[in-house]
């Protein structure tokens, strides 16, 4: 079975939703700085004395816990986004290794075709395996 097709069949990450994983992370950045930005604009104007201080304590517990919330998804996709990331060098590895093999294969004589297949093989049942009784 080739690797993409393993990576198929395990429901591994292609490079496609890498890319998506990416592109969402670039999103909540974006909104983390606005949120981050609008607790700014809130504490200039209370130090302008725009805004009293009943008023920034009703509107900045919200803020901050948006930017909890941010904070934790931004991680949560990094980590992803790395995780994602590993299995497609893993793929690439997986493959480029199978191609050298197939390569090393070709050239091989039947000695070395047999000493490969007993290091790899321990058992081989023949027959019904039945316990006997």
């Amino acid at each position: 079975m080739s690797v993409r097709r393993e990576r198929d069949a395990h429901g591994w990450p292609s490079f496609n939703e890498y890319v998506v994983c990416a592109i969402g992370e670039q999103s909540l950045q974006r909104e983390l700085t606005y949120v981050g930005k609008g607790v700014e604009r809130l504490l200039s104007a209370y130090q302008e004395g725009l805004l009293s201080i009943e008023r920034l304590r009703e509107r900045m517990p919200a803020l901050r816990q948006r930017q909890q919330v941010l904070s934790a998804e931004l991680r949560a996709i990094v980590d992803q986004t790395n995780d994602r990331a590993a299995f497609l060098r893993l793929g690439e590895t997986l493959t480029a290794f199978l191609e050298r093999l197939r390569s090393a294969a070709g050239t091989l004589g039947v000695i070395e075709h047999q000493r490969i297949v007993r290091l790899l093989v321990e058992d081989v049942p023949v027959g019904d395996r039945k316990k006997p009784r």
